[in-house]
């Protein structure tokens, strides 16, 4: 009833940690340090990982992190943190006497082209996006296998924005929206592809205990444009949202690199979460927000 998760003291991570416990599970961390419950990335390079249902990767450099610059050394961190750590999980697998019965990723809905009126789902086969020299294809095509473990179920979740009081982008939005300095960004048309903390970990544990194989997009079914979001996320904290932030100051705040990923946006909907029976908490923006802004 072991359960492995590199990268699992981050915001999912913790909250994946908590429904797995509360199920009965074991849980086993893989990051930097070791320590009671935890391993550390260099222990299971050299001694390997112990006996698991299941392994999980979560790791990850934050790519829209609001303190770091973009440089050579950003982007290298952000290739590593998720290129490293998937090979290195891939390859202890592996060596595992007994191998878990699932290796699941996560991975991110930037792998959809940028579009205003188009729908992704996880049958889409089209090429992916462009966007940071690649970073998730590359991503993704480490969660390989070799023949000889093909019993052992692979999947990856393409996580959109995730909601959450702890973490993730309502975290970084609260004060300003808060101080009544919340607003629409660029055209507002480009959509969100959001989803709550407990239904992104809510998506892990499904993976877990199911039998599903390969693309989940871990998004809620009801994707909204960034001006909805903006007016839900006022209404939730009583605030005005009467301002606009211009595309120009989107391109200087976070680079000609990472803004079109703020400017673009995709609609993403999961239908192979749905399909294979998860069933959602919050299904509905303002049902998400009441509930973290509460």
């Amino acid at each position: 009833m072991n359960i492995v998760i590199g990268g699992g003291s981050g915001f999912i991570g913790k909250h994946l940690g908590k429904q797995l416990i509360q199920k009965g599970y074991s849980v086993i961390n893989v990051g930097r340090t070791a320590g009671k419950g935890k391993l550390s990335w260099d222990e299971i390079k050299s001694d390997g990982l112990p006996p698991c249902k299941a392994v999980v990767n979560l790791a990850g450099q934050n790519l829209f992190d609001p303190v770091k610059r973009w440089s050579d050394q950003f982007v290298k961190d952000c290739f590593d943190s998720r290129l490293k750590t998937t090979t290195a999980l891939a390859e202890a697998i592996v060596k595992m006497p007994e191998p878990p019965e699932a290796f699941i990723c996560t991975s991110a809905t930037g792998y959809y082209p940028f579009s205003w009126t188009e729908e992704f789902t996880e049958y889409y086969d089209g090429p992916p996006a462009d966007f940071v020299e690649q970073l998730v294809p590359k991503w993704e095509a480490r969660v390989t296998l070799p023949e000889t473990h093909e019993n052992v179920r692979r999947v990856i979740i393409r996580t959109g924005l995730v909601m959450g009081k702890d973490g993730g982008m309502l975290q970084q939005l609260r004060l300003p929206y808060y101080f009544g300095l919340g607003g629409v960004v660029a055209s507002g048309k480009q959509y969100m592809p959001w989803i709550h903390v407990d239904d992104i970990a809510g998506i892990f544990v499904h993976a877990i205990e199911s039998n599903v194989t390969g693309i989940l997009n871990g998004t809620a079914p009801n994707p909204v444009t960034n001006y909805e979001f903006t007016k839900a996320f006022g209404a939730a904290l009583w605030r005005p949202t009467i301002f606009w932030v211009p595309e120009f100051a989107v391109n200087i705040m976070l680079g000609k690199e990472r803004a079109p990923g703020m400017i673009l946006g995709n609609k993403v909907i999961p239908q192979r979460v749905l399909e294979t029976g998860y069933k959602f908490k919050f299904e509905d923006i303002h049902e998400a927000l009441k509930d973290l802004c509460s």
